[in-house]
């Protein structure tokens, strides 16, 4: 049998108990043939820090992280076309 190693550092204390953990299958999903009918449970309460829009303030707030977002794709695409101009006119 094979023994425990001890380590110098090691005060015998568990800092997370593994034992519940079985061995996932990489391959192939369910290779052992257990079948884990667990569903998780819904929440029906309504997190505290969840704010209602109405349907204008939605459009809004999408239309503005879009906008956002194009914008700064732009400003990328404009300096990566001008590092490109410049290897072309300047790399001769």
């Amino acid at each position: 049998m094979k023994k425990n190693k001890q380590f110098a550092d090691d005060d015998g204390r568990t800092v997370a108990d593994m034992s519940g953990i079985e061995k996932t299958p990489l391959i192939i999903p369910n290779l052992t043939g257990k079948t884990d009918n667990k569903k998780p449970e819904k929440r029906t309460d309504k997190p505290e820090n969840q704010v209602s829009l109405s349907k204008g303030e939605r459009r809004s707030f999408i239309l503005g992280t879009v906008s956002a977002a194009l914008v700064i794709g732009l400003i990328f695409a404009a300096v990566f076309a001008a590092v490109i101009l410049a290897i072309i006119f300047f790399g001769k």
